[in-house]
């Protein structure tokens, strides 16, 4: 979905499910040998690092103390149903998220203020609990709200770091969202 602007060119809606009138088929056999292609001519270095698929509020799987580097960019709060936004592609694969310990305000889920607040403070305990002693962690977080803020900063607080510095980015342009809605950065 597109959103009109006159001054600019806009892209696609995130965080919004639009179910087109006219729908175009893409060849599924033609865009795996594309990425195929794609994922060939990419070379990869090694490195130490993990990725993974589970909640931020217990990472059992990572050691105590084994991380040189953190960089997390935590859920904004009301701003976007992560897991219902997922539904209809959980339903087709029958597999749902767990979301009671995803960290948003939601009337529906029962998460107000200080559940969000609670849920982010258990992350940011376990960051601290792996993370190596006098290591780096940069949080990224973008919403305008002062108490969803207040409430990242206590969190991470109370989990034991001490915040070093604070910056604002300038991106110098808007989002869709910032241009469409009232309260967004």
């Amino acid at each position: 979905r597109y959103m009109p602007n006159h001054n600019r060119h806009v892209g696609p809606l995130s965080g919004t499910l639009y179910i087109p009138s006219l729908q175009a088929e893409i060849n599924i056999i033609d865009l795996v040998i594309q990425k195929n292609r794609r994922y060939e001519s990419t070379t990869f270095k090694q490195a130490n690092s993990i990725i993974a698929t589970f909640s931020s509020t217990n990472c059992i799987n990572i050691a105590d103390r084994s991380m040189d580097y953190i960089f997390t960019d935590p859920p904004f709060g009301a701003n976007i149903m992560y897991s219902e936004l997922n539904f209809i592609w959980e339903a087709w694969l029958k597999v749902f998220t767990n979301n009671k310990t995803e960290a948003i305000i939601n009337k529906v889920q029962g998460k107000n203020l200080p559940e969000y607040q609670e849920l982010m403070e258990q992350c940011f305990k376990e960051y601290y609990r792996v993370l190596k002693p006098g290591r780096w962690m940069t949080v990224e977080f973008n919403n305008s709200k002062n108490s969803i803020w207040n409430c990242i900063q206590e969190a991470i607080m109370r989990a034991g770091f001490v915040v070093s510095n604070i910056m604002v980015l300038d991106k110098k342009k808007g989002t869709t969202k910032q241009l469409s809605y009232t309260n967004t950065t």
